[in-house]
């Protein structure tokens, strides 16, 4: 049960409200003692007391005892109704999203003219043309929200098939019954539920109005259609009248208005005194919900330069960041320290106040540009938000300071730029958006909170170079928060190291990368991949023996768009081939095509010597065995219903016929193999980190026992420490058990520590191929040369080398 509903708090406290009402109606004598149907004149229209908690209507009678019976006759009347909408529409939504697109056109039309029709009307329809009574009621109004459900559940399930784990469990065997069973109905319940309940309230509504109406339940009943004497509520002066007699004066209250601040803080100029440092942070404390996150945490910002904020996941770098801009969630608090911005003390500061700071003293770059600019506004006027609020210029004014920042951050045409919305630029162009935004006022203080971390490394230096000239220029302060070592490396000029919200080391970037004091820094530049070359391997085949993989002028096309064009390549039994490529070069086009998901154009694509598009589908079925998937993200590619053991458990009962004993032995082999204790087994991926996370997905590949792996950005989304120990655990599964690896990625470092060949890809064709080695030192394509020259650290690489 688990897997359909995770109980909480509030979940069980819903089901005892429940329960409590399921009880009054099933035993209303519980309740109350009165009769229904009969009443004292005598006692008509009494107010509530302790004899009759509701009162009594105009005949007499209870109206709590009314109410209860009323409930036993329609609340079960709704729930057939809503069971029935729930059923026929997630047959027909369901058909809709699993068919042909010609049936799921078909079915979405007939749905659309449905929902087109008021829902009581086609009720109505059918009630008259099926009969009269409750049963044919509550089927009535189930069909009329057939529509409704049909909708939700037909997006839903679209939604679902497009999910990593979903192409994960079938890539794992699993058929469309257990793909059913065990992914989509989970996945999909608590959101049916949920609608389930909300179309169950309407439900009883409608039933209420049939009843009002004389198409529900008969008049004698104490249903909720009807009127104090049984009858059906046909007029609505009745009904108005009689809400108007037993209504009581309303009660309004009348909101009072937010306090107004105290005062407003003055706001500074932007000419920085040098004399002084610009962001000066003295032993800073925060907790969240009372448990320490960043504690005794000092450092100053100057004039011109820049300060890195280097740490992983959980170190406490966006916390101090939030804390700067006074954005930290309700939930933490400011246990100690002083934050003061030029001689201004920021967690003092009113609200107002710090309005007039941010922007103007304070310009802020967030991580994703393609989640921080509002879709519905072009860019412009994005830009000249940030003028308007802080600035008295005209509108004409504005406008032609926003065109010559976009010409400063480095748009061609910024008068077109100026119209576009984001979704019409690339994620370069929006971060360049993001920093026009950001120094719009030529601020003292910039935080660029992981600036390049969601970028290409041709668009990450770019845009690097952009922030060093504009720093350069205003002679702004920088605090630049990353867990990259080698942007820091290239672009700071002191450094933080945090670890668990302390910090590690601190000290000049020169000094810290010569002579690191502290064992973890120490670790942490061992671990960089930007600053280490790759082992020589001669003892892994690279040419001589019958290629696991070949790709033979593979073409694949979208439509009339080609999106792949004539690649091929060679895969080495035991060895690593790597693929680089930027954002849209192709890359999980072309590593889709090898797995077989998509079709190509022309071209061919051998494993072990046959053909994948012409094998039939028991030879499918071995060869998805023998080669396996690993996705880039390892959330969205674990199913969250599933327990880890059951995730790992899908391929074993799927291609193996042996039984319990034998899953169980296999399952802690595979755990033993990828270093994950078996505590984690009952757990469901949101329990576990990441790396455990990542983990998890390659003990579910490797569960398959297949010779070919293909990892797609394996390491992208982990931090570097953790990234270093599953690339260690890859050489090391490599080496036991004689894999084939085909790694797809766009950063060159971490390709360059595992890859044995390489192909170069831009813009669907094959700019280079060939051993990596031999690639990286003497690159024969002019855009492979760009490519190498991007990657942060570069420059001082050797020097670095020397420290380990």
């Amino acid at each position: 049960m688990k897997r359909f509903f995770l109980p909480g708090p509030e979940s069980i406290l819903s089901i005892g409200v429940l329960a409590v009402f399921g009880l009054a109606i099933l035993f209303p004598s519980a309740l109350t003692h009165s009769d229904p149907a009969t009443g004292v004149a005598k006692d008509h229209l009494l107010a509530p007391d302790w004899t009759h908690w509701f009162g009594t209507d105009q005949l007499g009678r209870d109206v709590l005892t009314r109410i209860v019976y009323g409930a036993r006759e329609t609340l079960p009347a709704a729930l057939l109704a809503t069971l029935t909408g729930v059923v026929f529409g997630a047959f027909i939504g369901g058909l809709a999203a699993l068919s042909t697109p010609i049936v799921d056109a078909a079915l979405s039309g007939i749905i659309d003219v449905l929902l087109s029709i008021p829902e009581l009307l086609l009720a109505l329809t059918v009630v008259i043309l099926t009969g009269f009574g409750p049963v044919h009621a509550a089927v009535a109004v189930g069909i009329s929200q057939t529509a409704s459900f049909a909708r939700i559940i037909r997006n839903l399930v679209r939604s679902l098939r497009a999910m990593p784990y979903i192409e994960a469990a079938r890539l794992s065997g699993t058929g469309f019954g257990g793909l059913i069973w065990w992914h989509f109905l989970p996945n999909a319940f608590r959101l049916v539920l949920g609608l389930a309940v909300l179309r169950y309230s309407m439900a009883i509504l409608s039933l209420a109005t049939l009843g009002f109406l004389g198409y529900g339940a008969p008049p004698s009943n104490a249903g909720m259609g009807t009127d104090d004497c049984g009858r059906p509520r046909l007029s609505g002066d009745r009904l108005v009248d009689d809400y108007l007699s037993r209504s009581g004066p309303a009660d309004r209250r009348v909101c009072n208005q937010p306090p107004q601040p105290r005062h407003d803080t003055p706001e500074g100029t932007s000419a920085m005194n040098t004399q002084r440092p610009v962001l000066d942070v003295s032993h800073l404390g925060i907790s969240y919900d009372g448990k320490p996150a960043v504690e005794n945490i000092s450092f100053q910002t100057l004039p011109g330069q820049t300060l890195a904020l280097i740490g992983e996941s959980g170190s406490g770098k966006s916390t101090i960041a939030k804390a700067i801009i006074q954005m930290l969630p309700p939930s933490a608090r400011l246990m100690h320290g002083t934050i003061t911005l030029n001689g201004i003390s920021l967690p003092d500061t009113t609200p107002r106040g710090l309005n007039a700071i941010r922007g103007r003293q304070i310009g802020f770059i967030p991580q994703d540009p393609s989640s921080s600019l509002d879709p519905r506004l072009p860019v412009g006027r994005q830009i000249e938000e940030v003028l308007r609020l802080h600035t008295s210029q005209s509108r004409s004014e504005r406008r032609e300071h926003v065109l010559h920042l976009l010409e400063h951050v480095g748009f061609s045409e910024p008068e077109r730029r100026f119209s576009q919305f984001p979704h019409e630029l690339s994620g370069g162009m929006k971060q360049r958006v993001l920093i026009a935004i950001a120094v719009a006022l030529a601020p003292p203080l910039i935080i660029a909170d992981e600036p390049t971390s969601a970028l290409d490394v041709t668009i990450q230096s770019q845009i690097l170079d952009l922030l060093d000239r504009l720093r350069e220029e205003s002679g702004s302060s920088v605090l630049m928060i990353t867990h990259d070592l080698a942007v820091a490396r290239d672009r700071a000029h002191d450094m933080i190291v945090l670890r668990h919200g302390q910090i590690a080391e601190q000290n000049t970037t020169r000094n810290l990368f010569e002579n690191p004091r502290s064992s973890y820094t120490r670790k942490l530049l061992a671990d960089s991949p930007a600053f280490h070359s790759r082992s020589a391997t001669p003892d892994r085949p690279v040419s001589g023996t019958q290629p696991t993989i070949q790709v033979k002028d593979l073409t694949i096309a979208y439509g009339s768009r080609t999106a792949v064009s004539h690649i091929s390549f060679d895969v080495q039994p035991g060895t690593t081939h790597g693929i680089i490529g930027e954002s849209g070069s192709g890359k999980t086009t072309l590593l889709r095509c090898l797995m077989g998901l998509i079709p190509p154009q022309s071209g061919s694509v051998h494993v072990h010597g046959k053909d994948i598009f012409s094998e039939t589908s028991e030879e499918r079925r071995q060869r998805l065995r023998n080669m396996q998937l690993v996705y880039q993200n390892p959330w969205s590619s674990l199913d969250p219903r599933l327990t880890i053991r059951r995730i790992i458990e899908e391929p074993l009962r799927n291609y193996f016929s042996e039984g319990q004993t034998w899953r169980q032995a296999r399952l802690h082999d595979l755990l033993e193999r990828v270093h994950l204790p078996l505590t984690l087994l009952e757990r469901y991926p949101s329990e576990i980190s990441g790396g455990q996370c990542q983990r998890v997905a390659l003990a579910r590949a490797l569960a398959a026992q297949p010779d070919i792996l293909v990892l797609d950005e394996f390491v992208s989304a982990l931090d570097v420490t953790v990234q270093a120990r599953i690339l260690e655990l890859l050489s090391e599964l490599q080496k036991e058990l004689n894999l084939t690896f085909v790694f797809v990625s766009h950063d060159l470092a971490v390709v360059r520590q595992i890859a044995d060949t390489l192909s170069i890809i831009r813009y669907g064709k094959q700019e280079e191929y060939g051993e990596a080695e031999q690639i990286f030192r003497e690159p024969a394509s002019s855009y492979t040369q760009i490519l190498l020259q991007s990657i942060p650290g570069q420059k001082h690489s050797k020097a670095q080398r020397s420290v380990f």
